[in-house]
């Protein structure tokens, strides 16, 4: 299913217009209380940033006021990364000319069977931000946000590396200026950098990230960030960005089975967990079974299922190579941040190879569909099982699937399919 722009434009133009006209009651309300400070506000999951001086004013008053429906406190979130390689997971290595990432998922036989290399697609990459000067990273635009959610103006920078490490595996240049093999998936699609974190940042600065994102009208956000548990904060502007057509992939989070972070947890995201050069998964690589009911209570949205498992897919984050600020790389990275980009970038070879703004939901049913596993996996390809999800993604098999080449074995040469059906 292919997603209009006019469609686009419509859903957005909704989605303002409702915010406009149901936040109206609180501002004012806020303006009549000298304890009550508007700081922000975002039409996209529909919220109003504020401070309220709780030793002076209860919260309860403002839960009071017409249309507001809940009140969150401005949650901290953190880079989903680990430090360093971990011993109990195989070092990766480079495979000639390109790294056991984009051999796992197929990204250099993409490039050649469809002659893309993403033109054509967006990624916007909200982290910490991006070495602008790095001779591999291409930046289509940028965009900084303070912990208010308000822009910045400033030069693209990264003063913690993590967000030029995740940038340049979604769209590293194709043949990079060092020694290396190549690292980006797409490396021909815009990049959009948007800072809304150093080693950590408000719900708020996401928020305006997201938005930001959703105007420019950018196919893919890709957000390796989040925090361990349930924050329902995160479920508004997740499924907003969704309706608008803007496809969700965040990383899963780096705590383990059993566990899982926001905004990989909501089920309207792509959440990626971490595979290795061996197609394990990695130790750390978040994933469990989420009752709905139970994890999320009365925030769920009434057409999500009772129960669903995250992550929905995986990807290489096992020491990953890609580039870091002052025009160097490192191969030592880990974690689910380093998978969350390989998907952005396979996502954007699919943008690019289709022609078209591809609703999100075609993309993951797409992503779910044409994943593979290795034969010890918990559950067959396109099962979802807490470690896998429904499989490591396959960059050609992606856009195989996306044309409806039905007159191909949707076979690659180093796997054999099975069991498509699709289950959450």
């Amino acid at each position: 299913m292919q997603l209009e722009a006019s469609d686009q434009a419509t859903t957005t133009d909704q989605l303002q217009t409702h915010a406009s006209a149901t936040q109206e009651p609180l501002v004012r309300f806020a303006s009549t209380r000298p304890e009550v400070e508007v700081v922000n506000r975002f039409w996209l999951g529909n919220l109003v940033s504020m401070n309220v001086d709780t030793d002076r004013f209860s919260l309860s008053e403002v839960a009071r006021v017409k249309n507001v429906v809940a009140i969150h406190t401005d949650s901290r979130y953190t880079v989903d990364t680990v430090a360093g390689g971990l011993l109990s997971d195989p070092v990766s290595a480079a495979n000639g000319s390109y790294t056991y990432g984009l051999e796992q998922i197929n990204a250099p036989t993409a490039w050649e069977n469809y002659g893309t290399q993403g033109e054509g697609a967006s990624v916007a990459v909200l982290d910490t931000g991006v070495d602008g000067d790095h001779p591999d990273i291409d930046l289509a635009g940028w965009q900084e946000f303070d912990g208010n959610g308000n822009p910045v103006d400033s030069q693209p920078n990264d003063g913690q590396g993590h967000g030029t490490h995740v940038s340049g595996t979604a769209t590293g240049a194709a043949n990079p200026a060092g020694d290396v093999p190549s690292f980006g998936v797409a490396p021909n699609a815009d990049l959009y950098g948007v800072k809304v974190l150093d080693n950590g940042g408000s719900f708020t600065q996401i928020t305006a990230g997201m938005q930001w994102a959703v105007e420019q009208n950018i196919d893919i956000i890709s957000m390796s960030l989040g925090a361990t548990g349930f924050y329902d904060q995160m479920i508004a502007p997740v499924r907003d960005a969704h309706a608008a057509g803007t496809v969700v992939i965040t990383s899963a989070g780096n705590s383990g089975a059993g566990s899982s972070g926001s905004p990989g947890n909501v089920y309207d995201s792509i959440a990626v967990g971490a595979s290795n050069s061996n197609q394990g998964i990695a130790s750390f690589s978040s994933g469990e079974v989420v009752d709905t009911a139970n994890d999320w209570g009365s925030s769920a949205p009434g057409d999500w299922p009772s129960q669903y498992t995250v992550p929905t897919i995986a990807a290489p984050g096992v020491d990953t190579l890609s580039s870091v600020p002052g025009g160097g790389y490192d191969d030592t990275y880990s974690g689910t941040s380093m998978a969350a980009p390989h998907v952005s970038g396979a996502v954007a070879l699919a943008e690019s190879a289709t022609n078209g703004s591809l609703a999100p939901q075609t993309i993951e049913d797409a992503l779910e569909a044409t994943a593979f596993k290795p034969g010890d996996a918990p559950a067959p390809p396109g099962e979802r099982d807490t470690r896998y999800g429904s499989g490591i993604i396959d960059a050609n098999a992606l856009i195989q699937y996306l044309q409806g080449a039905e007159d191909e074995p949707l076979l690659t040469d180093h796997r054999e399919r099975a069991g498509r059906h699709r289950t959450r």
